[in-house]
């Protein structure tokens, strides 16, 4: 728990991925080939202050071949990493005492074993307790009232020029204009407690980004600092199904500069670099020569300053003996057809303004499910 500590700071890290690919010849079968597994890098790190002098630490154990951990701190943004402590395999909390009052420390952490460290943790900083004091005759001084309120402070990356919004317990708390680059910074009251996040985007033709959500908890009196938010790419194609060696193409919009990856989903992964346009839209032309007859899929991830985003939704299409031009609006079960249960769909999302509802039937991204979005699946109507 937080405890009267002014800045908190939280890096989420969007989830990753890494593909490798790789073919192992030997032509001697006394060869020893040594396989080497470097552990998962911990996640969710949060320090809170306990004390003036201490702060306690606590993280998300993401490997399964870990010694133990390291555990690595400064004092303040300009300060220099040094390691403090370890931790034995599966400790995932840590105390650090003896520490200076009102001083704010910065943590990091990384998985070790017998051969090799893991990446490292998010950052998370706290700042230790006033040490309070004063005086006498009535033991004056030291701890003052918390006010009624948190404050929370969101940083990252959407589209260009987008609006972001930014629901807490399911209710928009916020809105917050993207700049030219996608990026997007701002700061609001919550009421303490633990609170969960969803925030979301709609890029420049309407596509509506997945959200993405986390849970903080606050105190009275502290800000708390989330970084690194980066919005999935926006992602549709244009055929639900395509005809076996015809082009299936795939378009949306991310971060302008970054490095979009298309993952077709099949027997096996097949991953293509899009196109992007200094206006973060981007674009793959794909031959469905290279998929097997049937059903597959596709999303997609960006990748900036070592960063990649979280992934995209994922649509299905098939390969087959024709082309269908796919119908994306109103097409609520991403089948290629607007029919009954695309209706039956809407129906059960009627009225709802969840981020799951409107992220399902919201058709024209006005946070509304109504006659509105019901015009328009009729008017796309394919039986």
């Amino acid at each position: 728990m937080l405890r009267n500590s002014k800045n908190i700071i939280f890096v989420l890290v969007p989830i990753t991925a890494s593909f490798l690919f790789f073919n192992s010849f030997a032509s001697n079968l006394n060869t020893l080939v040594v396989i080497t597994v470097t552990p998962q890098a911990p996640s969710s790190l949060t320090a809170t202050a306990a004390s003036p002098s201490q702060i306690n630490l606590s993280w998300t154990d993401n490997s399964s071949n870990e010694t133990g951990f390291q555990i690595e701190r400064k004092q303040g943004i300009s300060g220099a990493y040094s390691q403090i402590a370890t931790t034995s395999v599966n400790i995932a909390v840590y105390s650090d005492n003896g520490l200076s009052a009102s001083t704010y420390y910065i943590y990091r952490v990384r998985a070790y074993n017998s051969s090799s460290v893991s990446s490292y943790s998010n950052e998370s900083g706290a700042t230790t307790l006033s040490s309070g004091g004063g005086g006498g005759g009535g033991g004056g001084g030291g701890w003052s009232l918390p006010s009624s309120s948190a404050t929370a402070v969101l940083i990252g990356k959407a589209y260009p020029k987008s609006v972001i919004s930014i629901l807490v317990d399911g209710v928009v708390k916020a809105t917050v204009n993207a700049d030219s680059n996608a990026s997007f910074n701002t700061q609001f009251e919550v009421l303490p407690g633990i609170r969960s996040f969803s925030v979301y985007s709609t890029d420049l033709k309407g596509r509506r980004s997945l959200s993405y959500t986390f849970t903080l908890s606050f105190v009275s009196g502290t800000t708390a600092t989330v970084s690194g938010i980066f919005l999935a790419p926006t992602i549709e194609i244009d055929k639900s199904e395509v005809k076996k060696g015809d082009i299936i193409n795939v378009f949306g919009q991310t971060v302008p500069l970054s490095t979009v990856s298309v993952l077709f989903d099949s027997e096996e992964t097949i991953i293509k670099s899009a196109t992007v346009s200094s206006d973060g839209t981007y674009f793959l032309a794909f031959n469905s020569n290279e998929l097997q007859y049937g059903d597959h899929s596709v999303k997609s991830q960006s990748f900036l300053d070592n960063t990649l985003s979280a992934i995209s939704q994922i649509l299905n299409f098939k390969v087959g003996e024709r082309s269908v031009v796919k119908n994306v609006k109103g097409d609520l079960n991403k089948n290629g057809r607007v029919n009954i249960i695309d209706f039956s769909i809407m129906l059960y999302w009627w009225g709802k303004t969840t981020p799951q509802a409107l992220d399902i039937a919201d058709i024209n991204g006005d946070k509304k499910i109504n006659l509105i979005d019901l015009s328009i699946m009729l008017y796309y109507w394919t039986g």
